[in-house]
């Protein structure tokens, strides 16, 4: 799996209980795998994953702050990933996000 890219989504919204201004942080992460290739199934397919900010910098082990998740999101373009999924509310979500250590 190749991190190819993503996409910065930061903003607000109104909460439907307090009408307060909710901030968030998220980031599109777009990649590319060949898990899965098969008979029918050939090369790379294209996915993305939604991940907030918050959750990314913990993934990484770096500070929280969109400068930092950013910067090392772009020093992993190109580069192999990894995502990790566990059940979350009856579906897979992702859990984990690291880059690949080549040996």
């Amino acid at each position: 799996t190749i991190l190819i890219g993503f996409e910065i989504k930061v903003g607000s919204f109104p909460s439907k209980d307090t009408g307060e201004l909710v901030e968030y942080s998220n980031r599109i992460i777009r990649c590319i795998t060949d898990v899965g290739s098969d008979g029918t199934h050939i090369g790379f397919a294209p996915f993305e994953e939604k991940i907030k900010r918050t959750d990314l910098a913990r993934y990484l082990n770096i500070t929280d702050n969109d400068t930092n998740v950013d910067n090392v999101l772009k020093t992993l373009i190109n580069k192999p990933v990894e995502f990790q999924y566990a059940p979350r509310n009856g579906v897979l979500a992702v859990v984990g996000f690291k880059p690949v250590n080549s040996k």
